[in-house]
């Protein structure tokens, strides 16, 4: 029977993911070439090398940086292989490369084309046969961008992916659950993730076409830019001594570092959209219930089952399966395998191998860890809490908006002010209009809102700011008041008024929202 599949070891990841090692790295590498020298005499085509570019691509690095990394890091571990005695043409077909997919369409088939290049490019300097610099791509639709509202927008999200994923020519895939970064995954959301892929197979027939891409000149020019992009940042981690000591000296954190506070100013500015979330938020929405398992009550339930299991029962058993635990503890390297398999035959749980496993050798190294996060999180933040706010008082924090003059004078930047606002969880009093200042100030104050948006013309402003923002703070300095605009003639002016903040195109959307909620007390 012709078993196909990964069971990769992958240590940067853990080391990039964690920010430690629970071993050596020598140890690491040691088991990594055993089981990696198991499947070439066993002539199996299962893959025990993983290079995974999900640490870098969850923790908001970009297409050039996630792909060189990946290279880099399979490029040490080819390396570690080879001076362990292995051959490369050996090595090489037992790399499975890891890559999240992300929105960005053409950018992701690029990246995965640009992979397939640079990695045959770097195998002809160990002189491998060209047969077997073929590289192993498995997709995962990306964590990066999934959202916490208006979940089932996911859903659509890891369609484009996958599709997007195949066209780039992976050779497995994972589509994720829409509520799998955030909740248990239920039976729904798994079918839904599993379907997506069956749709695009059969009804799509997305497997019957060799490089889709292949001969669109945009394609091609994207791929080529990418690729000697990466080619560069690979070239400097080499000149650097390698992925490891690029770790080390925190080269690449500070790299992705960059990358992903640029990101989190765009996503802030909403330059860069996640519909539901930063834009077009539906106020009607109601928060999903979180059914997260304790893990740790889990852990602690097995740990007093095996406790017991290993006290009670066949004496005989028990001890047998200790002494096989207690000879992986003591084995040579080149015997492990054997004996974690007699012991697991003879009954051994894996915590109980991986343990003893563990037991001979020696602690690893620490790093500082690549933070990963959703780009979505910060204004899941102010949404909930929103949320909170209306559970202790009864209703969500209240914008006014101070419409004045006829429709066609308020109604553009009223639209935009809705909107702005109710992305960090606000409710939003939208009047028909008014005609004069008093009126508005009447219905302003009436409405009880924790912050009032003067929404007219450039040209009504000098006139109609004065007069509302008196007569609000007259009445209540704790109320803000906010000009939607920005005339860059007129904001001194308009300061000196009294005006709190402007809200235009641009703006810092979730510092305005984020400073507004701490002012009102429903963030610390």
């Amino acid at each position: 029977m012709n078993i196909k599949g990964s069971i990769t070891s992958d240590p940067y990841e853990y080391l990039l993911t964690k920010g430690d090692l629970p071993i050596s790295l020598k140890q690491i590498f040691d088991e990594m070439k055993l089981a990696t020298e198991l499947m070439i005499k066993s002539n199996s085509p299962i893959k025990t090398i993983g290079a995974s570019g999900l640490p870098f691509n969850n923790a908001g690095a970009n297409a050039v940086q996630e792909l060189a990394f990946t290279l880099a890091t399979a490029a040490e571990y080819l390396n570690e292989m080879i001076e362990r005695g292995l051959k490369a043409d050996d090595v090489a077909k037992r790399i499975k490369f890891t890559f999240g997919i992300g929105s960005f369409y053409f950018m992701e088939i690029a990246k995965l084309r640009a992979a397939r290049l640079l990695w045959s490019k770097i195998l002809e300097a160990y002189i491998i046969k060209e047969e077997n610099q073929k590289i192993f791509i498995h997709g995962k639709t990306s964590q990066f961008n999934q959202t916490y509202f208006d979940p089932f927008v996911n859903s659509l999200r890891t369609t484009t992916e996958a599709f997007s994923a195949i066209v780039g020519g992976v050779d497995s895939i994972q589509t994720n659950p829409y509520d799998e970064s955030f909740n248990d995954s239920d039976d729904f959301s798994r079918r839904l993730a599993r379907n997506t892929q069956i749709i695009l197979k059969e009804e799509s027939h997305l497997e019957q076409v060799i490089d889709p891409a292949g001969g669109s000149y945009f394609v091609e020019k994207l791929t080529d830019d990418i690729a000697n992009a990466a080619w560069k940042l690979f070239q400097t981690i080499e000149e650097k001594g390698g992925m490891l000591k690029a770790i080390k000296s925190g080269f690449v954190q500070d790299e992705i570092a960059k990358v992903a506070e640029t990101k989190k100013k765009d996503f802030a500015k909403r330059k860069s959209v996640l519909v539901g979330t930063n834009m077009y938020a539906n106020p009607k929405e109601e928060m999903l219930e979180i059914k997260n398992k304790d893990l740790n009550a889990v852990y602690k339930k097995r740990v007093e089952y095996i406790q017991k299991y290993r006290v009670n029962g066949d004496n005989k058993k028990h001890n047998s399966i200790l002494d096989k635990l207690q000879k992986i503890a003591d084995t040579k390297s080149y015997e492990l395998i054997d004996s974690a398999v007699d012991a697991f035959l003879e009954g051994a749980s894996l915590g109980e191998v991986s343990k003893s496993i563990r037991a001979s050798g020696e602690k690893g190294f620490s790093v500082n860890p690549l933070i990963q996060f959703r780009l979505s999180e910060m204004f899941e933040e102010l949404r909930i809490a929103s949320e909170n706010f209306k559970k202790k008082t009864g209703s969500k924090p209240k914008v006014f908006l101070a419409t004045m003059g006829p429709l066609k004078q308020f109604k553009g930047r009223a639209d935009f002010s809705r909107a702005f606002f109710e992305v960090g969880g606000f409710e939003i009093i939208y009047p028909n209009g008014f005609a004069t200042t008093d009126e508005a100030l009447k219905s302003a104050i009436d409405s009880k809102a924790q912050a009032v948006v003067i929404c007219s013309t450039d040209d009504t402003y000098p006139e109609l700011v004065p007069a509302i923002v008196k007569g609000i703070k007259e009445k209540s300095k704790d109320v803000a008041v906010i000009l939607a605009g920005y005339p860059k003639d007129q904001i001194e002016e308009h300061k000196k008024s009294g005006v709190d903040d402007f809200i235009y195109l641009g703006a810092d959307a979730h510092l305005v929202l984020s400073t507004l909620l701490k002012k009102i007390g429903a963030i610390a």
